[in-house]
Formats: structure tokens, sequence, C-alpha cells
């Protein structure tokens, strides 16, 4: 959805969750919510948009990035 709205998005996990700074600006308290993930999100140009609908390149299959911990 907000690709259809020229908004590029990418999910993170990253150390932004548990850094003190990201709770205070928040305004919560991580004894109460735990942060799993940000999205952080701009505006797509239109070239861009241009390049991923003339893109020729495929993404690999599931089974060639999955890995399956037992």
């Amino acid at each position: 959805m907000a690709w259809q709205q020229s908004i590029g998005v990418q999910w993170s996990t990253g150390p932004i969750l548990t850094d003190d700074r990201s709770y205070k600006a928040l305004a919560i308290e991580s004894e109460e919510i735990a942060l799993v993930a940000a999205l952080y999100m701009g505006k797509v140009g239109a070239e861009c948009r241009l390049n991923n609908l003339n893109q020729t390149t495929k993404r690999k299959p599931v089974e060639e990035v999955t890995v399956y911990l037992d």
C-alpha cells in the first residue's frame, strides 16, 4: 500500500529498538512497552518507481534464501 502512495518502506530490527533515546523520543517506558521493529519511510522518486517497473532481475526462490532451524 505504501508503494502505491509513492512511499518507500524499510523494516528494521536494529539497535535503535533498544536505545534509551528511542524510548525517550516516543515518551514510553521500556519496562512497559517493547519495541519490535522500526519502519523507515520516505517518498519514492519517479526515477526509482520507473526503474522498479522495468526491472528485469528476478528474486531468488524462497528455498534458496530460507534456513530452517530445528
